[in-house]
């Protein structure tokens, strides 16, 4: 009986352990619309904190709190009268009625207590200069900005840290509502002159009177290397103005290249960005697998990717900004970033390349793509600029709220673009390519498959609006991709960024040899140098006949990378870039011609080259180190924290230069020598030679067995080689025979690693 309660007991469990999971299931179903929901409805609350949080800074960003003043005045322009006397009687700043929008006390009127005075004025220059004078005012007042009660309260809590800091002799104080600490031993000594000493205690070494005389008699008139003046004018068609580049501006744009996994393509994107001006080119859809940096001839080349033939990013920098980059640093196959120094001293810039889902694509794909940026926003420079192909359509601006779209926005607005236009909001960036007024032929940035539909889905975006000067679309490049160039121009105050920019190019200047007649013509005008009485002037005669002399005996070789043909199908294919739609079929055929033809010639070309130094050197190692296009640099490398002494990547130039610099310097430094060749042999298992003469005679050797009756024979002893050095000399009784040993010699030599030079074996027969 107890048996079959306990057995009831056990059914009557399971069968509750279903009923419960039945009902634990069907609340999950009922809680999970309910629980995205609340993660939805979470991330948008926090996106509207972060608005509210950015507003009431953008509220407040032009005021200031006045302390100490007495409440004595009837009427707010009294009040104003007031502070105007103050400001301009100890800061020397008049304020005008117009500067201010508001002035008004804030807080309850308390007995014995003062209310400090909220001033709002009419633009943030006028603030700014009160803020920086504020140390002028008298000791009865002071001003302080305008913070949230939330940033006061940190304010607050970061004080006792901020003494404790500046006890340590350090550099310390609060910017907003984070503490900032420099170390004290950063802080760089003004240099002074040195008093200078007196003639009568210093006995200075007298110049010799042989220099001055020469310098005297060197000396030139200004006047005589002034040309004369223009004829035809000042602006005359004799002598037009130089055409100069505007050096005060750095273009930086983007691009979708739809594929840059062979070479022949960046070739031809070379080529295409010749005859335009840039600086910087992030590039979408590289397709090329790994992290590189190269540098060629004209630019820097990065990229970076993960996946086979899909996405992968890169930059284009030029030659001039080398020393200027800080880092590359690939972050996913849709997002890279450089740090470049681009204008001014202050922080370096880092320009953001980006390549968004489509708007097809999965929702997770898209919300992990922003999840990644948003990261990194947290971790990059003050100055940055995000740009590429983000897949948005944002549309016409929907209210005056949305300040970070200008007026000059087009179409509708999908799910892409409100993602684009809440991030953002969330990071106060500006959609830079709305703020610019262009014709709707300039705007749209992709083609549709059908040759018809173009929006605008590629786009620059900063923090500030007044950094770009201008943003424009490139029209006709001359390159097969379906999106257009976007580019934009900074205003460059850096002086020094292009003071040293020596434009390169791909011509190599070869001097032949002088004629017989110029040398006799030479020689002719040397002669007419008798007549001339000065020094000088002789010697200006001279100098000018020797310049003739060399332009005349030089020429320069221009290189063709690509080809003539190409060339000629190039300029073909950009007399079609105007009607995209209609020639869309004849611009897809040209650039596959395009592409055999790059090809062609550069197998061309590689022969020649080759065949070239086989027959100077008769080898191809120099024809191989011609053909090298680019010198490749360090991505990235690890290095050792000095306080926890754990390795970490770093991607910064000056980092990987310096573990670079002090391995090779620990390198030839080192005491220890190598091992000899004899001690080497107790260490490995297999003898390997150390020396080329070593492998020779290992190959040798192994020949020994099939060789022994073979040669000639000298007193009963058969001779079938001699070696000298890495020569070696065979000999046999018939052709055939030495045809077979050398064909064995080559087989035993390629497994050591040699390879015969074919154009030193000879033969001799004797009779």
């Amino acid at each position: 009986m107890e048996g079959q309660f306990k057995l009831l007991f056990d059914q009557m469990k399971i069968e509750m352990d279903k009923q419960t999971n039945i009902i634990f299931k069907k609340m999950d179903e009922k809680l999970e619309p309910l629980i995205k929901e609340n993660e939805t409805l979470k991330n948008r609350i926090e996106l509207l904190e972060k608005k509210i949080e950015y507003f009431e800074k953008e509220k407040r960003k032009n005021n200031i709190l006045f302390f100490g003043l007495d409440e004595k005045e009837d009427s707010s322009v009294e009040l104003f009268e007031k502070v105007q006397d103050i400001f301009k009687q100890d800061l020397k700043i008049t304020i005008e009625a117009n500067d201010i929008s508001k002035i008004h006390r804030i807080g309850i009127t308390k007995e014995n207590k003062i209310r400090p005075v909220l001033i709002s004025f009419a633009n943030n220059w006028k603030r700014n200069m009160i803020l920086k004078l504020k140390k002028s005012l008298k000791d009865l007042y002071y001003i302080t900005e305008d913070f949230p009660k939330e940033v006061l309260e940190k304010r607050r809590e970061l004080k006792s840290k901020l003494i404790e800091e500046r006890a340590k002799g350090n550099i310390a104080y609060i910017k907003y509502d984070q503490l900032v600490v420099k170390e004290g031993n950063l802080i760089q000594e003004k240099r002074k002159r040195d008093q200078s000493t007196s003639p009568a205690t210093q006995n200075q070494a007298k110049k010799p009177v042989t220099s001055n005389a020469l310098i005297k008699e060197n000396r030139r008139n200004a006047f005589d290397l002034l040309y004369n003046p223009n004829p035809a004018g000042p602006r005359g068609v004799e002598r037009p103005p130089p055409q100069k580049r505007n050096n005060n501006k750095v273009y930086i744009a983007t691009l979708n290249v739809r594929t840059l996994r062979l070479d022949y393509r960046l070739e031809e994107l070379e080529e295409a960005i010749t005859p335009i001006k840039w600086d910087v080119i992030g590039l979408c859809e590289v397709r090329r697998i790994g992290e590189e940096i190269r540098e060629y001839n004209e630019y820097i080349f990065y990229f970076y990717g993960k996946t086979q033939g899909m996405y992968g990013m890169g930059f284009l920098v030029k030659k001039h900004l080398k020393d200027k980059i800080v880092s590359f640093q690939g972050i996913s196959d849709r997002i890279a970033v450089v740090n470049i120094q681009l204008t001014g001293p202050k922080q370096p810039w880092s320009i953001i390349q980006v390549h968004a889902p489509r708007e097809q694509d999965k929702k997770l794909a898209k919300e992990k793509f922003y999840n990644d940026l948003t990261e990194l926003m947290q971790k990059i420079n003050k100055n940055v600029i995000v740009m590429g192909d983000l897949n948005a359509k944002v549309g016409k601006k929907s209210n005056k709220d949305e300040f970070i779209l200008g007026d000059y926005s087009t179409g509708d607005r999908n799910d892409n673009g409100q993602r684009l236009i809440d991030f953002c909001f969330a990071h106060n960036l500006k959609i830079m390519n709305s703020f610019f007024k262009k014709r709707k032929s300039r705007k749209w940035t992709w083609l549709a498959p059908n040759g018809r539909d173009k929006n605008e889905i590629d786009f620059i975006l900063a923090k500030e609006k007044d950094v770009f000067t201008d943003i424009d679309v490139i029209n006709k490049l001359n390159f097969n991709t379906d999106h257009r160039m976007v580019r934009g121009a900074i205003t460059n105050t850096n002086n020094n960024l292009r003071k040293h920019i020596i434009h390169s190019t791909n011509n190599k200047t070869t001097t032949t040899s002088i004629p017989k007649n110029i040398l006799s013509d030479l020689r002719n005008k040397l002669q007419e140098t008798d007549e001339i009485k000065s020094t000088q002037e002789k010697y200006n005669f001279l100098e000018k006949e020797l310049i003739n002399l060399i332009k005349s005996s030089s020429k320069k070789e221009k290189t063709n990378k690509l080809g003539e043909e190409t060339l000629k199908l190039m300029e073909t294919r950009n007399g079609m870039l105007g009607n995209r739609r209609d020639n869309k079929q004849k611009i897809a055929s040209i650039s596959k011609k395009i592409h055999e033809s790059i090809r062609k010639h550069k197998k061309e070309e590689r022969l020649r080259v080759l065949r070239e130094q086989i027959e100077k050197t008769g080898g191809i190692n120099k024809g191989l180190k011609q053909l090298k296009e680019y010198t490749q640099w360090i991505p990235n490398i690890k290095t050792k924290s000095k306080k926890n002494k754990n390795e970490k990547l770093t991607a910064k130039r000056l980092s990987i230069v310096k573990v670079a610099t002090e391995f090779f310097k620990k390198l030839y430094t080192e005491t220890d020598s190598t091992l000899p060749a004899e001690e080497e042999k107790e260490i490995h298992e297999e003898e390997i030679p150390c020396i080329l003469e070593s492998e020779v005679i290992k190959a040798i050797q192994s020949q020994k067995s099939d060789w022994e009756h073979l040669g000639i024979n000298i007193n009963g002893s058969n001779l079938n080689h001699l070696r000298f050095a890495d020569d070696i000399v065979l000999f046999a009784e018939k052709p055939s025979i030495l045809q077979t040993m050398l064909q064995q010699l080559d087989r035993e030599s390629e497994k050591a690693g040699l390879s015969m030079n074919p154009m030193k074996t000879k033969d001799k027969l004797s009779q």
